[in-house]
């Protein structure tokens, strides 16, 4: 996926202080999982500096974000639009789940791993989006944020875990 860098300044901070719809505890929503809990960890003006180093994206119906197997290289929040999560096995593809506005999609940023799912755009979509370079800058300029940011990231994939852990027991 191609994006621009530096243009989503005002975008990235408009939705600062939108509340999402929906509630902490369903994935997805932009709750304590999503866009509004990851964000709110900042001030502004951090996230003014923040919004130097990410892009966005806008993806139309019916396209593909990234799919499974693919080299991962960026985190999305989606911003605008719905997206499925699907992951293939023997028996062909099989829907994970749907996300709305909020949704963080970072694991790829952190273990640069090749894409574990496959990503599909199911209403016009418009995202804000941080890759290595720009990772790479928001640390050269302020390492003490950039640590914040990816522990904000790793609380995140915690919460997730946890709750993936949870259900994963009740299925067995």
């Amino acid at each position: 996926i191609a994006f621009r860098r530096y243009p989503a300044t005002g975008l990235f901070l408009r939705h600062k202080y939108i509340k999402l719809q929906g509630g902490d505890d369903e994935p997805g929503n932009g709750g304590s999982s999503g866009w509004a809990g990851f964000v709110c960890r900042f001030s502004y003006p951090e996230l003014q500096l923040i919004g130097r180093y990410v892009g966005y994206q806008g993806l139309k119906r019916g396209e593909a974000v990234f799919r499974e197997g693919d080299p991962g290289s960026f985190m999305l929040i989606l911003v605008e639009g719905q997206l499925s999560i699907y992951k293939g096995g023997e028996h062909g593809q099989r829907l994970l789940s749907y996300e709305g506005r909020g949704r963080v999609v970072e694991m790829a940023l952190i273990d640069r791993e090749r894409r574990s799912a496959s990503c599909m755009v199911d209403s016009d979509c418009l995202f804000v989006t941080l890759d290595h370079a720009g990772l790479e800058g928001l640390a050269e300029e302020a390492p003490g944020l950039a640590y914040r940011f990816m522990l904000s990231l790793a609380r995140l994939l915690s919460k997730r875990l946890r709750r993936t852990s949870g259900l994963l027991v009740e299925h067995l």
